[in-house]
């Protein structure tokens, strides 16, 4: 690990991998940092990455990926759905998903495309229409790799787009390539029902920008 020319302490070195979401050729990128972040609390951040909401219709495809995403991260809280009305429903809170504290609201999502009642792009025209919830990363693994498809998930706000590969062990290899990224990443706290906690933008480069506002019912 470098050390800091002045201080002799470790210094912390980041790096953002280039096999994932970096397409053309994009090569990896590696900062160094001096002095620790004061938002950077690993221990406050990382606590809010280890709810994942699956949602996939396929019972066999579904359970597979909870099995492989429990054996990837023992912190792992795993909730699912099996469309994106249902997955709708988890994120309104709305029926049984009311309670929060056996649902809690997902720190990010991995969902299929073709469902019903309700597909991927229901769940993510959702997320868009709510601006205040849209932090949430949401990842779609889907079988179809049309063009259109994929345009349209990234339209829609997808953080991510990949193809589901033929085969169970093709699959758990991209599935951990999805852990691995996602967990180093960091995203912004949300309280219970989903909503951003407020950050405070004062002489930052944000401060030029409008924060969404939570809808009231």
């Amino acid at each position: 690990m470098p050390l800091d020319s002045h201080s002799q302490r470790p210094v912390r070195a980041f790096f953002l991998p280039s096999d994932l979401c970096l397409p053309f050729g994009h090569t990896c990128a590696c900062f160094f940092l001096t002095k620790p972040l004061k938002l950077c609390n690993t221990e406050t951040l990382k606590a809010q990455k280890y709810t994942l909401l699956i949602v996939d219709d396929s019972d066999p495809q579904r359970l597979f990926l909870e099995k492989t995403f429990q054996s990837l991260g023992t912190h792992y809280l795993i909730q699912s759905a099996r469309s994106g009305e249902e997955a709708v429903s988890y994120l309104k809170g709305e029926g049984k998903y009311k309670d929060r504290a056996r649902y809690e609201f997902p720190s990010y999502i991995i969902t299929d495309l073709n469902m019903s009642p309700g597909d991927g792009f229901q769940l993510l025209d959702f997320l868009k229409q709510n601006p205040a919830l849209s932090v949430v990363p949401v990842v779609m693994l889907s079988s179809s790799d049309d063009e259109d498809d994929i345009r349209q998930a990234y339209l829609l706000g997808a953080s991510s787009y990949f193809v589901k590969p033929p085969g169970f062990s093709a699959l758990k290899v991209l599935l951990k390539k999805i852990h691995d990224y996602w967990t180093e990443c960091e995203v912004p706290r949300v309280d219970l029902e989903g909503y951003a906690l407020p950050t405070d933008s004062r002489g930052k480069p944000g401060s030029r920008f409008t924060k969404p506002k939570r809808l009231r019912s």
